[in-house]
């Protein structure tokens, strides 16, 4: 019976040690900013904010806590701040992006005068896309403030996150608007847009996909600079026979190596973060069990954009994305480009 409560009761302790960390960091956030509230020129109702995400390190004890600003219940886009806290509770440094006199340069908005609908069908006409379907709500996440996942409208590759918010300008005003993200459907673009919530236009976007904008002939300095005579001649050939048939295996050119000037490939097993991703790169929901075996996952999503767009490496159920068709060499043509092993080191 002893062994069992104890059990218990360290289960419970493990259980409530999260919530009472962000209890105290909310806490530390809070009585700083009402310290400096002069010296920023916040008022009382200006240093409302809402814990984004917060992890402690392993190494200094350091815990970094991420927040930001909520102005009549509403985040402010753009008034990302962060706090990092010592292992014995006292602040180290805290960066600050909150609006000041926030309340009056709302202007009162707190009611869009456009749907969640509206404001996709308004971005989608902007961005040149043409929905073929219409925008429903497929899950409803508000908490305070309007926040939902729409339909893809046919436009998007995801379905459409949504969510009321504020926009922060570089002057410091803030616009009511709405938050939402697009996965064209070509994979060209990922936009990250805040569409005005009254007028429909565009406020801000970002572009989430990055490519590769070199266009330059690298012909014209062959005779000057040949790294291809620093590389190995032969075919790197695959070293499946030495990975054993491990699971989640990626045969890649490893960090810190910069290219395939300085080293070979080797295989990385399981180098998801166990913290970060407990079941792996190919996990999205949380729960044990890969949703992808191409190199798709919860942080990156990576493929082929060129004349076989989308393509991308399976590596089936055990994720062993190397050996055979996954080979490489220096010797480059249109006709054996060797993409698995490319978007694999990408990946």
């Amino acid at each position: 019976m002893k062994k069992c409560t104890l059990v218990v009761l360290l289960g419970l302790f493990g259980m409530l040690m999260p919530q009472s960390f962000a209890q105290d960091a909310t806490t530390t956030i809070s009585n700083y900013l009402s310290q400096q509230k002069e010296n920023h020129g916040l008022t009382s109702q200006d240093i409302q904010f809402e814990i984004t995400s917060q992890s402690t390190s392993k190494v200094s004890g350091i815990t970094h806590v991420y927040y930001r600003q909520l102005v009549n219940g509403i985040p402010v886009y753009g008034s990302e701040s962060s706090a990092h806290i010592k292992a014995d509770g006292t602040l180290l440094k805290m960066n600050n992006g909150f609006v000041a006199q926030s309340i009056d340069k709302s202007n009162g908005m707190t009611s869009p005068g456009l749907t969640a609908a509206g404001a996709i069908t308004a971005a989608a006409n902007a961005l040149g896309y043409t929905p073929t379907k219409s925008f429903s709500v497929v899950e409803d996440l508000s908490q305070g403030s309007p926040k939902m996942v729409m339909s893809d409208g046919g436009i998007s590759l995801l379905e459409i996150p949504v969510a009321l918010t504020y926009q922060k300008s570089e002057e410091g005003d803030i616009t009511l608007a709405w938050d939402l993200s697009i996965l064209e459907i070509g994979q060209q673009n990922w936009w990250s847009v805040r569409v005005d919530a009254s007028t429909g236009q565009i406020i801000d976007r970002v572009n989430w996909m990055v490519s590769c904008e070199f266009e330059h002939d690298h012909s014209e300095h062959e005779n000057v600079l040949n790294f291809n005579k620093n590389l190995k001649p032969a075919v790197d050939k695959s070293a499946a026979a030495d990975a054993g048939g491990c699971v989640e295996c990626y045969e890649v050119f490893a960090l810190p190596l910069e290219s395939p000037f300085f080293g070979d490939r080797t295989f990385e097993v399981n180098p998801a973060d166990p913290t970060a991703s407990p079941f792996g790169w190919h996990d999205t929901n949380g729960a044990a069990g890969a949703e992808f075996t191409t190199t798709r996952g919860n942080n990156a999503n990576a493929y082929e954009d060129g004349d076989n767009v989308g393509f991308q490496p399976d590596g089936g159920s055990d994720l062993f994305f190397g050996g055979v068709g996954f080979e490489w060499d220096i010797a480059y043509s249109p006709a054996n480009q060797y993409e698995a092993a490319a978007v694999t080191n990408l990946f």
